[in-house]
């Protein structure tokens, strides 16, 4: 291909970009998401919609306006094409630094406080579950030892019933292969999380 080639090629890309941009811009506030949180993975849901488009015999994303509008049914996997399941361990490392030094330990003195014998997470959105097991490897190696005898019980959710099907029926359900703990130098093997919250 020439290089005019190419920039031609480019070009078309990033107009045909723009109109799947657009479109989100459009249908996610329908179906109560923001664009604001899809700017980073956009690119994973406009895949989705090119083979939504394909498996419907729909020429383009006009056709699936239309398309939309004589089937309300449509919208409810419209909406499955927009879930996100990014998921990996010690995902967004400032986050979890603030729990293990700051958060857990005030919750631990929370707990304490009511002689409580269990603390309770949530985990919401946790897609294939590498959070909920950060969390939870968090605990064990970090927290727990600085504090009191006390349960952790995490639960995860999402709103992807078939990734936590996946996860249900998986006996290793983290994808990622290994977890660098905080404060250590060695890697955890990750059979030392166990199954745990999900």
């Amino acid at each position: 291909m020439t290089g005019h080639a190419e920039a031609l090629s480019g070009r078309h890309g990033m107009r045909h970009n723009a109109v799947y941009v657009s479109f989100l811009k459009t249908y996610l506030p329908r179906l109560g998401l923001r664009w604001q949180g899809f700017r980073k993975v956009h690119r994973h849901v406009t895949k989705r919609l090119k083979r939504r488009l394909r498996a419907l015999h729909l020429p383009d994303l006009a056709a699936y306006e239309a398309y939309l509008a004589s089937h309300p049914e449509e919208w409810r996997l419209l909406e499955q094409c927009c879930w996100i399941s990014i998921s990996c361990l010690y995902r967004a490392p400032d986050v979890f630094d603030t729990l293990r030094t700051d958060v857990l330990p005030r919750l631990v003195r929370c707990a304490c406080a009511r002689y409580a014998p269990t603390l309770r997470c949530w985990s919401a959105g946790c897609a294939a579950g590498e959070e909920v097991y950060t969390l939870t490897l968090l605990w064990h190696r970090c927290v727990l030892p600085q504090c009191p005898p006390l349960d952790l019980v995490v639960i995860g959710t999402d709103v992807d019933g078939r990734v936590l099907e996946r996860d249900r029926s998986l006996d290793a359900p983290i994808h990622s292969r290994d977890a660098r703990a905080p404060g250590h130098d060695a890697l955890v093997p990750l059979t030392y999380l166990g199954r745990a919250g999900t």
